[in-house]
């Protein structure tokens, strides 16, 4: 399974989830990310919306994995500790306009079997970037409703 096949697995894709943790062990060539995915149906009530799980995502046969530097253009954020929160995630290839750290003479040395995803982290304005041939998604604990930062609210709705 590739990123984006699962990412059309989940109501919202990846959006307005949370990193909580990565490990990478070069030796294996794995990647794990520990994130809190929201599972709510993104056009349902309040009380349904901010539904989050979290998941351990094992990626495996890593091709590479770079992080783009926070942007410097805004006073971002980037050295508070907490989660971070991706908003949203697209194959790397469809990425508009040049990223911090992949170019297309990357991409096309990419193996036909591999994937390349990219994670937008809008604390840093900047991308998580994964070629890999593999993903899993393995849930951790129930489904809770969340409140915080990553709330969804539509126009008339009280904050």
């Amino acid at each position: 399974m590739t990123l984006a096949e699962l990412e059309k697995t989940l109501p919202g894709g990846f959006h307005d989830s949370a990193l909580k943790s990565l490990s990478i062990d070069y030796e294996r060539r794995t990647i794990r990310l520990e994130l809190s995915l929201c599972v709510g149906d993104p056009l349902g009530s309040c009380e349904q919306r901010d539904d989050v799980r979290d998941a351990l995502i094992d990626i495996s046969g890593v091709v590479f994995f770079g992080i783009d530097p926070p942007s410097p253009a805004v006073d971002y954020d980037f050295d508070s500790p907490g989660e971070i929160c991706i908003v949203s995630s697209r194959e790397t290839g469809s990425i508009p306009g040049p990223t911090k750290t992949i170019d297309q003479k990357l991409l096309d040395r990419i193996p036909a079997d591999a994937f390349a995803h990219s994670l937008f982290v809008i604390n840093w304005n900047s991308y998580i970037h994964i070629a890999a041939s593999d993903c899993t998604i393995k849930w951790l604990g129930a489904t809770e409703h969340y409140e915080g930062p990553r709330q969804h609210f539509y126009p008339g709705e009280a904050i």
